[in-house]
């Protein structure tokens, strides 16, 4: 799959995030149409989450593909209502992959260009995308040669431990966002990005909602702890 253009510019990557959205109309013989634009890890979500259900059909399901995708994504959406929610025995093989180069993290636009990060089999991500996807995942390291040939792969390691996370989320409650009360879909945020020297530790941690999230990285704000809490400045 070809990739899309680098987005070096944040704002850039700004007018795609406000262009995100999910628009739907009933038709008059009762079908629903629904038209989504999404951004890249979201798309990416959607994909993971589309295949894993396609592979839970039958082989011999008998339908169009394109059927079978509605079908697999209507499940998906289905168990989603599920509050039996039975744990997937195969997330490994479903989770979305971003590829990162040691240089993803330079000041240097130039150096960052020549292997910039990506989805697996998707877009070009902005390097604060980046770095807002790995405050709070799981990270594998792979060594790979010239030819990207891989030679070994390293073990996955959690960013945020099970222990730092509980306690982040006992102290913070909700997303520490002002005026944002959200407990769900939230995410450790690290103050100073571990990639610039930040320790994983619950003084280095806030939580975050994904839209704050997307605030703080994409749109240039920055988080300030004092005695009185935590600040949310504009720029540098």
């Amino acid at each position: 799959m070809r990739r899309l253009k680098q987005r070096e510019c944040l704002d850039d990557v700004q007018e795609m995030l406000r262009q995100r959205s999910l628009t739907y109309v009933w038709e008059e013989d009762g079908s629903l149409v629904v038209k989504a634009r999404l951004t890249p890890e979201q798309g990416a979500i959607w994909l993971q989450a589309l295949h894993k259900a396609e592979a839970e059909l039958q082989d011999d399901y008998g339908e169009d593909y394109t059927v079978r995708q509605v079908d697999a994504i209507t499940h998906v959406l289905e168990e989603s209502l599920n509050e039996q929610l039975k744990p997937s025995k195969t997330g490994d093989r479903y989770q979305v992959v971003v590829h990162v180069s040691a240089e993803t993290f330079s000041l240097d636009a130039a150096t960052r260009s020549k292997n910039p990060p990506y989805v697996e089999n998707g877009p070009i991500l902005h390097p604060e995308t980046v770095k807002r996807l790995t405050c709070d995942g799981a990270l594998v390291s792979i060594l790979e040669n010239g030819q990207g040939e891989v030679l070994n792969v390293g073990r996955k390691t959690r960013i945020i431990p099970s222990a730092i996370r509980r306690a982040l989320k006992a102290r913070d409650t909700t997303c520490q966002y002002p005026g944002c009360s959200h407990t769900r879909y939230v995410d450790g945020h690290h103050i100073v990005h571990w990639s610039e020297g930040g320790e994983t530790k619950l003084d280095n941690l806030v939580l975050l909602c994904r839209r704050h999230h997307r605030l703080v990285h994409e749109y240039g704000f920055r988080v300030v702890k004092s005695d009185f809490g935590f600040h949310f400045l504009k720029g540098a």
